[in-house]
């Protein structure tokens, strides 16, 4: 037809294809109807099935902009959470692109958000408690040690305790000790022993040698001592020269059996009688004559070669006896070499006290 086109071929408006939410929906046109031509102006008019789908497509596209319209604007409703620990993570997918670009955060990033925030100020506050609490509790410790400290009291320089002596080892050595025959010069005896020293430093002050020697239940004064009785007579002489009422009698000291010795220490009992008796008659002969021979000199060394080799005791009393004979012989053979009347009175007072450690071995 002239001044219009013709539609020789149907096929071409088969289908019409429209995209809802980005998906495609061809709309099929029916084939068994022709377009009819108007008339006057030879134009195909469309038939009205195919108005009818135009129509309908673009109400769903309509309809399909407004459920996405309002999917965007409704409001999530999630359930509460009871347990912490089993808190779910929800993502809200949208579907609608065009608000991709922002993001869309509904009740459940609500809930994710301020939870990562919490996280990181409980740990720090947690840490900061810790350490103020520690800190505190140190603080006080430290004024606890202080105060203890100050308290104790200032003992100078610090001195290392001495370690405890072990116990001496009990010795298997025993012996039968003899009896000493002592002539003794005596100055008085006492019921108490406590009155007996009051009067034998009264004695000792006037510059004689004193020593109370209990025996039996009496305490005994004595005042000298000479190797027989006639020549503890003569010394009886010269105390009294001195205000001291005196007299001349044999005593005799010790005698008993020990047992539980170490071998030195009964070597020590056997040469100690013997030595007594030398060192008393060389101090008798020195306190009448103010001299000593020399052969009782040799003697006395002889006999001390041997005494000085002994090893040193642990039985207390053994090591008393053996120290009071030492002594006495070194104020005899200075005495040898002075001649001070002192050294005498130092030898005898001696071997005073020997007879009173000799007495008391049991």
């Amino acid at each position: 037809m002239e001044g219009g086109q013709t539609l020789d071929k149907p096929g071409d408006f088969k289908t019409i294809t429209i995209k809802i939410n980005g998906k495609v929906s061809p709309i099929k046109e029916e084939h068994n109807q022709t377009p009819k031509k108007n008339e006057e102006n030879d134009i195909p008019v469309i038939g009205k099935s195919s108005l009818h789908a135009v129509e309908k497509a673009t109400e769903q596209e309509t309809a399909a902009a407004q459920e996405a319209q309002e999917e965007d604007e409704f409001e999530w409703i999630l359930p509460e959470i009871e347990d912490d620990d089993e808190l779910k993570e929800y993502t809200i997918v949208t579907q609608s692109k065009a608000k991709k670009g922002k993001g869309y955060k509904g009740k459940g990033s609500a809930l994710k958000g301020p939870r990562k925030k919490g996280v990181l100020p409980s740990i720090l506050l947690s840490i900061f408690l810790a350490v103020l609490l520690g800190g505190s509790l140190g603080i006080l410790m430290l004024k606890m040690v202080i105060s203890d400290s100050a308290s104790e009291p200032s003992t100078g320089a610090i001195t290392e305790e001495a370690p405890s002596e072990e116990p001496a080892e009990t010795g298997q050595a025993s012996i039968e000790l003899p009896s000493i025959t002592g002539y003794m010069v005596q100055a008085g005896v006492f019921s108490t022993p406590e009155n007996a020293e009051g009067e034998a430093q009264t004695m000792a002050a006037k510059g004689v040698p004193t020593k109370v020697i209990g025996i039996e239940n009496n305490s005994y004064i004595y005042v000298g001592l000479a190797d027989n009785l006639e020549d503890a007579k003569l010394l009886k002489t010269q105390v009294q020269s001195k205000g001291i009422e005196t007299f001349a009698k044999e005593v005799a000291f010790g005698g008993a059996t020990l047992s539980g010795l170490q071998e030195s220490e009964k070597s020590i009992l056997e040469l100690a009688s013997p030595l007594y008796q030398l060192l008393t008659e060389i101090i008798t002969t020195a306190s009448l004559s103010n001299s000593i021979s020399s052969d009782r000199l040799d003697s006395l060394n002889g006999q001390l070669e041997q005494w000085n080799g002994m090893k040193a005791a642990e039985n207390e009393q053994v090591k008393q006896i053996k120290t009071e004979l030492d002594e006495a012989s070194e104020n005899i053979k200075s005495y040898a070499e002075k001649s001070e009347a002192k050294l005498l009175i130092n030898a005898q007072q001696h071997l005073l006290n020997f007879l009173g450690v000799y007495n008391q071995l049991k």
